[in-house]
């Protein structure tokens, strides 16, 4: 639990870092993609991909430095390749902070998916690659469509 707490505050803080002018210097651009209501969006650097056995949780972060803008999910049961979440996830989660620094989360469990389709180990860290879509909400009830998520 307290690892989705600094996972939900992650996009906060990187948001609140926005108007920095330090632009990351990362080969990560074409690790993370999704459309967000058709518009494509593509990360500047993937801040966090990483399988966590010990606890059997997942968490994909990533960071578009451009544009102020951040989008990520987690959930606490990894089973390996196939389609989160799955019942055992109590809390899954997908948030997306737009640039004008309103955040949009998923208000069911329904309205995302994750489809894990490989996993690798790269300098000691497990993670996942695959494709996600969700419909995200915002505390005023303007909703987003992200469409043909890659990780």
């Amino acid at each position: 639990m307290k690892n989705k707490f600094l996972f939900i505050l992650l996009p906060l803080f990187i948001l609140s870092c926005g108007n920095d002018d330090a632009t990351p210097d990362n080969n990560n651009n074409s690790s993370f993609s999704v459309k967000i209501d058709g518009v494509l969006w593509q990360a500047s650097l993937v801040v966090l991909n990483e399988v966590d056995e010990s606890t059997e949780q997942f968490a994909v972060s990533a960071l578009n430095a451009n544009q102020g803008e951040t989008i990520g999910f987690t959930f606490d049961y990894f089973a390996g390749n196939g389609t989160y979440p799955v019942s055992k996830d109590l809390q899954p989660v997908m948030t997306y902070g737009r640039s004008d620094r309103k955040t949009f989360f998923n208000k069911t469990a329904g309205n995302m998916s994750v489809i894990v389709t490989g996993t690798e180990t790269v300098a000691g860290v497990k993670k996942a690659h695959g494709t996600f879509t969700g419909t995200l909400e915002s505390s005023d009830g303007e909703k987003v469509q992200l469409t043909e998520g890659k990780f």
